[in-house]
Order: C-alpha cells, then structure tokens, then sequence
C-alpha cells in the first residue's frame, strides 16, 4: 500500500464513521488481529477526530467485557 492509498483510504473512512453518526471525540474500540486495515482504521480516526481504542482479541470474554464498560465505545468493529 502507498502512502497515497494510505491517505485516500483512510480518507474513505473517516467520511464513512462520520456519516454513522459519529462526532470527534466518540469512541472506536476494535477487535482485530493485526491487519491493514487496523493502520486505515487509525488514519480515519485521527481525521474524524475520534478515539481509537484497540482490544486485544486474545483476552477472555469476561476480559473484553470489563474493557467495553470502561471504554464505553460508540461503535465496536470487529
């Protein structure tokens, strides 16, 4: 991926968080192994303004859920 792509991609993104609803300062949380698209994903987020918040997918259930009461996550993607 080029940087270019990097830019249009995370671009692409960011208007698509946007028009979900969201507003700078909301909270992304993630869980994802580690992909190209985490790196897109941080991109939007630091052009939409909003928070990104990576979960390990290798924690316990209860463990990914302690995490998403403290985090409060307007969107989860996974």
């Amino acid at each position: 991926m080029t940087y270019w792509q990097l830019n249009e991609s995370s671009t692409d993104v960011a208007r698509a968080l946007l028009s979900l609803g969201m507003s700078p300062g909301d909270r992304v949380g993630t869980l994802t192994e580690n992909r190209p698209e985490h790196v897109i994903l941080l991109f939007a987020c630091a052009k939409a303004g909003l928070t990104l918040f990576p979960m390990n997918w290798r924690l316990t259930n209860a463990e990914l859920v302690e995490q998403l009461i403290l985090i409060e996550p307007s969107i989860l993607l996974v």
